[in-house]
């Protein structure tokens, strides 16, 4: 029966379909991550533009590679577009939800473009996933600061002058001038 089918010459397609349809399923994460690694090549070489490029086709590839997104938004960030940085990491923490660094670099977009009280809600995000990271204690008091809440950016600087010192001077003189 079989034999007679490839006489037909109908299984023998159909086949060659399947194989190559596997084949190009398990190359398109290769080719994913060929454009992931092309982005951080442009983004080291200051080249924004081109690393965009290379990040959203990474991502037209593979739509929940959370990588490709936050680096996207740090391309977008570096050339300027920092409400297209905000989405990017977004849409990185809704496939990671704890993914510390996009909230970090989240939290940091949403400071510069004024939006202070995201800013606090991205760092403090950043503190439940990682409660040691004395960087975001800094920039979580830095954008109480920004809100002339001395007290919550006290508050900071207490917890973080026993994980980093450094951070604490930086932040006790930022509020103490």
């Amino acid at each position: 029966m079989i034999l007679h089918l490839f006489k037909e010459k109908t299984v023998l397609p159909v086949l060659v379909c399947v194989i190559c349809g596997i084949f190009a399923f398990a190359c398109s994460d290769k080719n994913a991550d060929y454009y992931f690694n092309l982005g951080l090549t442009y983004g080291k070489a200051a080249k924004h533009q081109e690393a965009i490029d290379a990040y959203k086709q990474a991502i037209r590839i593979k739509p929940d590679h959370a990588l490709a997104h936050y680096n996207l938004g740090i391309a977008y960030r570096s050339s300027g577009n920092v409400s297209e940085a905000i989405e990017s990491y977004k849409r990185a923490i809704s496939i990671e939800p704890d993914n510390a660094m996009a909230y970090y670099s989240l939290g940091h977009a949403y400071r510069a473009s004024g939006k202070h009280q995201e800013a606090i809600d991205a760092y403090k995000q950043v503190i439940r996933i990682n409660p040691d990271h004395a960087r975001a204690y800094y920039n979580l008091g830095y954008a109480y600061f920004l809100l002339n809440d001395m007290d919550s950016a006290i508050d900071q600087y207490k917890i973080l002058k026993d994980l980093d010192k450094e951070q604490a001077n930086k932040l006790f003189n930022l509020i103490n001038p």
